[in-house]
């Protein structure tokens, strides 16, 4: 088992991961560059079809590759979103993925960082 608890089968029986295509491994790291659908620009992220930049007052969130439990969100927003963005998250697991497999030391729980929570007073 992968150290995510996403190993094959994975978490879902299996299920999921026999939907989805047989691609080559993903190019790590793969440069934020290759985000299909946004790029970062003057300080904002700015969608990369529209131009137009996120504003200051727009939450957002960002998961990165060594969150324990980001594979599976990303495998779960896959199953919510349409095919004009399947794409785009399909590349994101298959990069979340080479780099687990490339770095499994590195992978932790969030809000954790050198052994202190980001909720406490140090």
């Amino acid at each position: 088992m992968s150290p995510s608890g996403l190993g094959d089968p994975g978490a879902d029986g299996g299920a999921l991961s026999k939907k989805l295509p047989k691609r080559r491994a993903a190019r790590y790291p793969p440069p934020m560059a290759e985000d299909r659908k946004f790029k970062f620009e003057d300080g904002k992220f700015v969608n990369r079809v529209s131009g137009e930049a996120i504003p200051d007052d727009e939450p957002v969130i960002i998961f990165r590759a060594r969150d324990r439990h980001a594979l599976r969100v990303l495998r779960f927003y896959l199953t919510l979103v349409d095919e004009h963005h399947r794409q785009a998250i399909l590349d994101r697991i298959n990069a979340f993925q080479a780099f687990e497999q490339a770095h499994p030391d590195r992978l932790k729980e969030p809000g954790i960082t050198r052994d202190i929570r980001l909720d406490s007073d140090a």
